[in-house]
């Protein structure tokens, strides 16, 4: 069955166990994408990618109405190869910018930033199914500044606007970043879930026609946020800046709330907190990358990340038809049980340890204590071990694991099935 779910119970499981995890981004290679097998195809503007199963990933394009089916090949943990397999024509020529697997074959979502919007679409015909609910303070998104991303696991879809709303807040400047509105979406209802305020970057430079915004988001193998962001800045050196962030929403409020509704300004709300991963430019000058996607899981236990970059249609000068690889491993602990790595042993790690159980990492990355490759029970008595030796005084008794608990994990690790 095509598109590979990373975990079906990945949202139950964040819902029921929040804690805050660490991961590491690290460059894997760009390569043209190449579409001499499709000749009469037209690539361009690729904005939106997702994983689909295997080495198969699908492209939006943000004009053209057209999804692609790629191909690429990684080797010794480098992104060597990017080939166009298959064109989709859509029905429709909207403003696309995300995509993500819809919930049985051959349906898609699809983000579309005019409206803005979430669509389901039939892949093979091309026609749209249906249209989900968006919250109405998303109608004050600014013009070419709405839904840029997508990702989905299980039930749960995310998306976000590029740039503030006009009643959330001004636009980013090289002094100021922009809020955006995260939104959670039930990918089976359509109905919307949740929103979290989310601060987006300065613009790294001064430039001609500079802007900075949130491009894209997955959905990391443990069910919390990464997000894409870009800043451009023309003339600049470079041009264009790419920064990939982990996102924490514990205590973060949720402005789906009715007080909220008519805009965030002079409004009192914890926005979402992240972590930078990765900050730098695809070549010397940079490239507009703007879609980012989680693929399998490596041999060697990271995953591969797989970004798009989006070329303007040849009328950006920096840009081209490129496919960006990146992987995504968690951190190695410094620390025997400092499983969130941040230099000290303590409640957040065991938190870490709750959220990561069942996974497979390379052993000793993450909440892995033991390195036998899997985080399990065993990991726990590691970290209470180092707490005990190193900060009992301070912290009392190691939390206990409730017989509940456990049980939402065993079942989530035991229910891990392929997306559908």
């Amino acid at each position: 069955m095509p598109m590979l779910c990373r975990y079906a119970l990945l949202t139950t499981l964040a819902l029921a166990l929040p804690c805050r995890a660490e991961w590491s981004v690290t460059p894997a290679g760009a390569v043209t994408l190449d579409g001499s097998a499709l000749p009469a195809a037209t690539f361009a503007e690729m904005s939106g990618i997702g994983h689909f199963s295997g080495s198969r990933y699908y492209v939006v394009q943000d004009s053209g109405a057209q999804v692609i089916g790629i191909d690429v090949t990684f080797a010794a943990g480098s992104l060597t190869q990017a080939q166009a397999a298959e064109v989709y024509p859509l029905s429709s020529s909207l403003d696309y910018e995300g995509i993500a697997a819809g919930l049985s074959e051959p349906l898609l979502f699809v983000s579309e930033e005019g409206g803005p919007g979430v669509l389901e679409i039939n892949r093979d015909t091309g026609q749209q199914v249906r249209s989900l609910t968006i919250p109405a303070v998303f109608a004050n998104r600014r013009g070419n500044r709405g839904f840029e991303s997508l990702d989905r696991v299980g039930d749960v879809l995310w998306t976000a606007n590029e740039e503030a709303l006009t009643v959330d807040g001004p636009v980013a400047t090289t002094s100021a970043g922009s809020t955006v509105r995260l939104l959670k979406l039930d990918a089976v209802s359509g109905e919307p879930l949740a929103q979290y305020a989310y601060n987006v970057e300065p613009i790294h430079t001064s430039g001609f026609s500079s802007q900075s915004g949130l491009s894209d988001l997955l959905i990391a193998p443990d069910g919390r946020l990464i997000t894409l962001e870009r800043s451009f800045a023309g003339l600049a050196n470079p041009a264009y800046l790419s920064r990939i962030y982990e996102v924490d929403l514990t205590g973060a409020t949720d402005i789906s709330q009715a007080a909220f509704d008519s805009g965030l300004i002079g409004q009192t709300y914890t926005p979402a907190s992240k972590r930078l991963l990765w900050s730098g430019s695809i070549g010397a000058a940079g490239q507009n990358l703007e879609g980012l996607a989680l693929g399998p899981q490596a041999a060697d236990g990271s995953w591969d990340l797989l970004g798009v970059v989006d070329d303007g249609a040849g009328g950006d000068p920096y840009s081209g038809n490129t496919v960006v690889g990146f992987r995504l491993a968690p951190s190695t602990p410094q620390v025997e049980g400092d499983y969130n790595g941040d230099g000290q042993v303590d409640t957040a790690d065991y938190d870490t340890w709750r959220r990561a159980y069942g996974l497979s990492y390379t052993a000793g990355q993450g909440a892995d204590g033991n390195g036998d490759g899997v985080v399990n029970a065993a990991d726990y008595a590691v970290w209470r071990d180092a707490l005990t030796a190193t900060e009992s005084a301070a912290h009392g008794q190691a939390p206990e694991p409730t017989a509940a608990v456990l049980a939402l994990m065993v079942t989530g690790v035991g229910l891990m099935k392929p997306r559908s």
